[in-house]
C-alpha cells in the first residue's frame, strides 16, 4: 500500500511491514513505536484498512520468562452500544477528521492529506454500528468548536478503553492474529526495554470507502 513508513516494508514481500525494537548496524529494522496508543489502522485514508494480520516472530520476556509486549483490543461496537441512546443519535449525525500528521510527522513530511469519516460507522460488511474515532489519528470533530471537539474526543477515547470493552492478548512466538479495524481499536503495551527484543510482521487488507 502507499505506506507512510515504506523503509520498513519487507523488500521481498512489500505487503508486509516490520514492527520491531531491534537495531542492526545502528539502524532500526522496523517501526519501533509499534502503536503504543489506541488506534485503528490507516483510518486517515479514504479507504481505511479493513483487516490487519500480525505475526509474532520474536517476543520479549521478563526475567521470570513472562511474555511482554501484549496487544490490547477494544470493541468499538460494544463501546458505542453502551452510550446513552440520545448521545448515539447525536454522534450518528457527526463526522471527524483523521490525519496521519496528527501523531507522527511534520507538515513538510506529510504524504497523505487526511480525510473525514462518520463518528458512528455502519460496518460495510456486517452492518454493525461502530464508534469510529481513535486517539492515534482522529484530529478533530467537524462543525463544532475546538473546545467542544477536544472534550468530546477525550471522553470517547476514555470510554472505548474501559476494561469491560477490552481483550488483552499475551503473545507467544508463532501466534497469528487477525482483527477487524472497523469494529475494534488496538494498542501495544510498551512494557519491555531495548534489550528485550520484539519482532512482528504485519499486513493489512484494503478496506472500503466509508458511507456518511
Amino acid at each position: 500500500y502507499a505506506s507512510t513508513l515504506a523503509q520498513y516494508l519487507k523488500p521481498d514481500h512489500p505487503d508486509i511491514i516490520v514492527l520491531s525494537n531491534i537495531v542492526k548496524d545502528g539502524k532500526p529494522v522496523g517501526v519501533q513505536d509499534a502503536g503504543q496508543y489506541w488506534h485503528t489502522d490507516r483510518s486517515y485514508v479514504e479507504r481505511p484498512a479493513w483487516l490487519s494480520v500480525l505475526y509474532a516472530r520474536q517476543i520479549p520476556h521478563d526475567e521470570a520468562g513472562r511474555p511482554l509486549g501484549d496487544t490490547m483490543f477494544a470493541s468499538a461496537v460494544a463501546a458505542l452500544a453502551a452510550l446513552p441512546e440520545d448521545e448515539r443519535r447525536r454522534l450518528a449525525s457527526m463526522s471527524a477528521w483523521h490525519e496521519y500528521i496528527y501523531r507522527f510527522s511534520k507538515p513538510a513530511d506529510q504524504p497523505l492529506r487526511g480525510v473525514a469519516h462518520p463518528i458512528v460507522l455502519r460496518h460495510p460488511v456486517t452492518g454493525a454500528s461502530c464508534l469510529y474515532v481513535n486517539a492515534g489519528f482522529t484530529q478533530r470533530v467537524l462543525d463544532v468548536s475546538e473546545a467542544e471537539s477536544k472534550a468530546l474526543l477525550e471522553r470517547l477515547y476514555d470510554h472505548v478503553a474501559r476494561e469491560e470493552f477490552v481483550y488483552r492478548h499475551q503473545w507467544r512466538e508463532g501466534d497469528v492474529l487477525l482483527w477487524d479495524n472497523y469494529s475494534t481499536q488496538h494498542r501495544a503495551v510498551g512494557d519491555y526495554g531495548p534489550h528485550q527484543h520484539r519482532l512482528m510482521w504485519r499486513t493489512t487488507v484494503q478496506g472500503f470507502a466509508l458511507q456518511h
